[in-house]
């Protein structure tokens, strides 16, 4: 295992490695004990955490690079490079099977002798207004309204009903390529983040609309937009990011900046703050309580902590990725690795009673510090590695007294 003593005195240790050996990682999900890791090769990696590492244990081969994925129960949704978007679900035996591309048949057979249903792509091509005409680069779920949102290259947000898989919209959200989406809570809003340098506000989709009548000639609903908030017109915005409480969206950028805003409790007013991350590209991010991550094009991650006055410090460095860093999540592990009774493994229940009592928000401290309790970070780079770090606050006094017993 591999120390590390930030600055700020907090405890980094590289619990688990594994090379994926399927080239770069482009995409990266946990759901309790399971880790799914999607690569530029066109396979979903999917890995078990134990007491001995990361456990591989099944292969999904897409024929496509899987640029991004999202989980909601034992279902499991993959955007790839060549367009199309796949459901698959769990089985009893912990492999995956598909279940549908969206858009399905039955809606693309719908759409085909609807009028105004093509939309047209570039010079003399036309399209379907419900399937994406390039890369698909970031999903969100929704599972309060029941909802997935896509967005692609082809600088469209595309909404989806789970209940039936049917795309009830499509958003021509941004000039340029749609690089992340993020959700708020039921009825709420919804985020964009693009190439074209700007991050929009969308309100989001209400059952009452008319189902699939929410675009023009163009595809743009611009009845739907609330806020467009301007970065700089020559730095993309690669990833979004709401805090855990959803009051404070934030963004990476090319120029290595973390900007980000304050949001009232009715999604309307604004405030814009920002600092210097990293020395290249922010290209993921992820938030814990008052924890912010963000991993990097200089192959590093950085662990922020929020505080008062919504002004940040660096806690950590997490240094060990020889390749930029795409993608991270952050979690509980007592929470993160619950999943024993719905895929029973001796070991994986081993870890998730241990870890439960050396991580999470440490009641010991009287400000109840998340970085007292420790937490953990999964992170997937160009590398083709996937590593997780366990993080951990040092400098507390009061914790490292009362827990000083306990397994780090």
């Amino acid at each position: 295992m591999k120390k590390q003593q930030s600055p700020n005195q907090c405890t980094c240790v590289c619990m688990a490695s594994a090379a994926t050996q399927k080239g770069c990682v482009t995409s990266l999900a946990v759901k309790g004990s399971l880790i799914y890791v999607g690569s530029q090769s066109g396979s979903i990696l999917i890995y078990e955490k134990n007491l001995d590492g990361f456990l591989e244990f099944s292969q999904l081969d897409c024929n496509a690079p899987v640029k991004a994925l999202a989980i909601e129960e034992n279902r499991v949704f993959g955007g790839l490079q060549d367009t199309k978007l796949k459901v698959w679900s769990h089985h009893s035996d912990r492999s995956l099977k598909l279940v549908t591309h969206l858009p399905t048949v039955q809606d693309r057979i719908v759409r085909y002798i609807k009028p105004g249903s093509f939309v047209q792509t570039r010079r003399h091509h036309k399209r379907l207004w419900i399937k994406h005409a390039d890369a698909v680069s970031c999903l969100a779920l929704c599972l309060e309204d029941n909802l997935l949102y896509s967005g692609s290259w082809d600088k469209t947000v595309k909404v989806w009903r789970l209940s039936d898989f049917k795309c009830v919209e499509s958003i021509r959200a941004h000039e340029d390529a749609v690089n992340d989406i993020a959700c708020a809570g039921k009825g709420g809003m919804f985020f964009t983040a693009s190439a074209d340098g700007t991050v929009r506000v969308w309100s989001g989709w209400q059952s009452d609309h008319r189902d699939g009548h929410r675009h023009n000639s163009d595809h743009r609903d611009d009845g739907r937009l609330v806020a467009t908030l301007f970065q700089s017109t020559e730095d993309a915005v690669n990833c979004l990011e709401l805090s855990t409480d959803e009051s404070i969206l934030y963004s990476g950028t090319s120029a290595g900046r973390i900007n980000y805003w304050t949001v009232d409790t009715s999604l309307q007013k604004f405030n814009k703050g920002s600092f210097f991350a990293h020395k290249r590209s922010v290209l993921c991010l992820t938030t814990l309580q008052k924890i912010v991550c963000s991993g990097s094009a200089d192959a590093t991650i950085r662990v922020w902590r929020r505080g008062e006055g919504i002004a940040h410090s660096c806690v950590a460095v997490l240094e060990g990725h020889s390749g930029p860093v795409k993608c991270i999540t952050a979690a509980l592990p007592s929470v993160s690795l619950d999943l024993s009774s719905t895929f029973s493994s001796s070991s994986s229940s081993s870890f998730s009673l241990s870890s439960s009592l050396a991580f999470g928000t440490c009641f010991h401290c009287p400000n109840y510090h998340l970085l007292c309790g420790g937490f953990v970070v999964y992170s997937g780079s160009v590398d083709g590695t996937l590593k997780m770090w366990r993080v951990r606050d040092n400098d507390c006094k009061v914790c490292a007294t009362a827990q000083s017993g306990r397994p780090f």
